[in-house]
């Protein structure tokens, strides 16, 4: 899994720097042919800074990331009239996975900055 890095006198665990595709989890069965894998679909981003001058971690908020298409149901502009049977044949009805990322920064954290620990 992830690895352990201090934050203040709390353990938190970020993964690794990858960005995980589950493509089976996020394809229904039944529409594997009419929807190949659009990776720009609607998703959430997790981000967790790495500073590695300290070893210090920052998980930031979870992102939405909107994909701006009509045929996806999480998307703004998926029309309100697209729904029922129609709908769930034409239209991508899950979330791609979340990306999640770990850059690592060179440099002390914020609060490191912030305390002279540098």
């Amino acid at each position: 899994m992830g690895q352990t890095y201090k934050w203040a006198s709390e353990d938190i665990s970020c993964p690794p720097l990858t960005i995980y595709w589950n493509l089976s989890a996020t394809v229904h069965p039944s529409s594997l042919l009419t929807h190949l894998p659009a990776l720009n679909m609607c998703t959430r981003r997790h981000v967790c800074y790495i500073y590695t001058k300290c070893g210090h971690a920052y998980a930031m908020p979870e992102q939405i990331i909107e994909c701006d298409k009509v045929n996806c149901i999480f998307s703004p502009s998926h029309p309100s009239t697209c729904s029922g049977a129609s709908c769930k044949k034409t239209c991508w009805q899950y979330r791609q996975p979340t990306e999640q990322y770990s850059p690592q920064l060179p440099e002390y954290c914020p609060t490191c900055v912030q305390s002279g620990r540098r």
